[in-house]
Order: C-alpha cells, then structure tokens, then sequence
C-alpha cells in the first residue's frame, strides 16, 4: 500500500483502498511448505483517510475539542517489548531500502 500511496501522491482513492487486506491481530496462519503456525499480531496501525474537497451535510461541532486540556495527558509508559536486538542488521524501514552515508 506505501508504493500505491507514493505512486498517487499520498492521495487515498477508492481503487487503492480496495487492495487492502486487512488480517486481524491474533489470526493464525499456517506455513504450506513447513506447518509452522504463526499468529499475527500488528507492529504498526495506520488509517489513511481519502481526501474530501466538497463537504455535504451538517459538519460536526468541535467546541468541545477546543476545551480539550493537553496537561492532563499522561506522560510515556515503557511499551515492554525491550531492547533494539544488537546482533542484526536492518536493511529495510517501511518498505524502503537504509542506505548508510
């Protein structure tokens, strides 16, 4: 879907939209050629939105959002997946190949 996007201009349309496939967290998939059965569970959850030039209908009222106090939000929790392995090499990031300077 990011070369779809990257190929549109970051645009979301409905062609693009309908080439996503969307496996839930904790579905079991089983390998063909080994039967080693894995679960999925989602690194990453994006939502792209498709861009609306003409708005119909009422739009909604926002005054309580202007009242949102970001103080109260809480600080950074530790995710608990630990550290960044050390005895690997990365080569890709999102799709895209990391070329080192």
């Amino acid at each position: 879907m990011y070369n779809e996007l990257q190929k549109n201009d970051w645009v979301m349309t409905d062609e693009i939209a309908d080439k996503v496939i969307n496996l839930p967290a904790l579905t079991e998939v089983v390998d063909a050629e080994t039967d080693i059965l894995y679960v999925l569970k989602p690194l990453e959850v994006s939502q792209f939105l498709p861009l609306v030039t003409n708005p119909t209908g009422t739009l909604p009222n926002i005054a309580l959002a202007e009242a949102v106090d970001l103080s109260t939000v809480p600080d950074y929790a530790d995710h608990g997946m630990g550290d960044i392995p050390t005895d690997v090499e990365v080569l890709y990031s999102e799709g895209l190949p990391i070329v080192e300077d």
